[in-house]
């Protein structure tokens, strides 16, 4: 019996939302991706670091650190 040829598989995320908590009222904000990713400077989240946020409950402004996938 001849051995298969073997292939690797790459599966593919689509994010959906961002959520973060607002370091001023506590909130925890979930914000659609597209609304989010249409607000930045730059499409890409790998470079959002230093970007600023609006917090949708209390109107405080805070910058983007850390961003992380899960």
């Amino acid at each position: 019996m001849q051995e298969l040829e073997k292939v690797e598989v790459t599966v593919v995320q689509v994010p959906k939302y961002v959520e973060y908590e607002c370091p001023y009222c506590g909130n925890e904000i979930e914000i659609d991706y597209d609304e989010f990713k249409d607000e930045r400077m730059c499409d890409f989240w790998t470079e959002w670091e230093g970007d600023t946020v609006i917090c949708d409950k209390c109107g405080a402004e805070f910058e983007i650190g850390n961003v992380e996938v899960d």
